[in-house]
């Protein structure tokens, strides 16, 4: 047996143990789960006996204390019958409760070694990974079917990583960009909503409100052209986009504070048509070309989990003979 077919050997012997503490784990993270229940109702039971013990003290200091229901016992001469029997109550609640406590403090110790145990064996899998790179290593270095294949699934899905991250990051930047271009469209419908109020005769109020959105519109479109320079460096396709800034023209503005009238408030409700246009255009082609992209992402995710699973079987196998 050469030294490879030696190391194969003892790598197949340590994950067959690992499959097993595997199994072990498992069986623990259930029982742990159930016992966890346990413990919980224990819990409230424990709070309740609790209670009970605390009325009956309650009901021993009301005959020790000057109480009118004291002293109508005592002129009876049945005080010390009830007060014995008080007692022995006390005493009983008592015994209960502490036994219940004691029952939840060994579930608690139980839990924790339970836990512990816990981590031992997930720490023993964190062995698994290095020992199947170990023998995907010494796999495609003797080479063979088994050891070509894999060396092949290898380099493909890097490549496939590295295409799917690149593409995360680029579907990142495209959805921030959406979402500052949703937010800009919903401002500016607003604005428009409120300058055909305007229009009717709503008054400063209403424009004062209206150039609000407006300006909501505005920080919209610079957070979306601000990620949209992200965007476009990943994608060719996207140089020749820009997104158009919110404006209104020069003296818009102040003519729509300072003369506001029928004529004044057409001319500010046509530009923000305008620029919901130019907003709703650049959100078109965004969002064609985002949709491609998440299309494509999730291919490459696919693809990705497919040579994953291939390579895990072609790992679990027993090693061919040398």
């Amino acid at each position: 047996m050469t030294g490879a077919q030696e190391r194969l050997a003892a790598i197949a012997a340590e994950l067959a143990e690992l499959d097993r503490q595997q199994e072990e784990l498992a069986r623990l993270d259930q029982a742990f789960r159930a016992r966890s229940e346990q413990r919980s109702a224990q819990d409230r039971q424990v709070q309740a006996l609790r209670l009970a013990w605390e009325k009956e003290q309650g009901d021993v200091e009301l005959l020790e204390g000057v109480t009118v229901q004291g002293l109508l016992l005592r002129l009876s001469g049945r005080r010390e019958e009830r007060l014995d029997q008080e007692h022995r109550e006390e005493r009983d609640a008592r015994s209960r409760c502490e036994q219940a406590q004691a029952e939840l403090e060994r579930m608690d110790q139980e839990l924790q070694r339970m836990m512990s145990e816990r981590g031992k064996l997930r720490t023993a899998q964190g062995r698994r990974k290095t020992l199947l790179e170990e023998k995907e290593g010494i796999l495609i270095e003797l080479g063979g079917p088994t050891g070509e294949e894999l060396a092949q699934i290898s380099a493909e899905l890097t490549d496939c990583q590295k295409a799917y991250a690149q593409l995360d990051q680029a579907c990142f930047a495209g959805e921030n960009v959406m979402s500052g271009l949703n937010q800009a469209l919903y401002a500016l419908d607003s604005a428009r909503d409120l300058g055909t109020w305007d229009m009717l005769g709503g008054g400063t109020l209403v424009t004062l409100a209206k150039h609000e959105c407006l300006d909501e519109a505005r920080n919209a479109v610079h957070r979306a052209q601000q990620a949209m320079g992200r965007f476009r460096n990943s994608l060719s396709e996207l140089k020749d986009l820009h997104i158009p800034p919110v404006s209104l023209g020069e003296g818009a503005v102040i003519a729509d504070y300072l003369f506001d009238g029928l004529i004044v408030d057409f001319l500010v409700q046509s530009k923000i048509k305008e620029n919901q246009d130019d907003i709703s255009n650049a959100r078109y082609r965004v969002k064609d070309i985002l949709g491609k992209l998440q299309e494509r992402r999730q291919e490459l995710k696919t693809r990705c989990q497919a040579l994953e699973q291939r390579r895990a079987a072609l790992l679990s196998t027993p090693s061919p003979a040398i």
